[in-house]
């Protein structure tokens, strides 16, 4: 499944998460995100982007077992 989280602080400040996007598959994506911000009214200003290490979403794409509940 793929997801973006958005986390705005007192400060107005965002951060966002982009998952279960598979390399650079996710950047025209945040792109497209970042602009519908500004259609909305947001300045966007990108401070920093970090890439995940590939070996760390392994686990997210693990089949569940019957019974078996993530917390998200």
């Amino acid at each position: 499944m793929k997801v973006i989280r958005a986390l705005v602080d007192e400060e107005g400040n965002v951060q966002v998460d982009l998952a279960g996007f598979v390399g650079e598959e996710c950047a025209p994506v945040e792109e497209e995100f970042r602009r519908y911000l500004a259609e909305l009214g947001l300045s966007v200003r990108v401070r920093s982007l970090r890439k995940k290490d590939p070996r760390s979403l392994l686990p997210s794409f693990q089949p569940k077992e019957k019974g078996e509940h993530r917390a998200r």
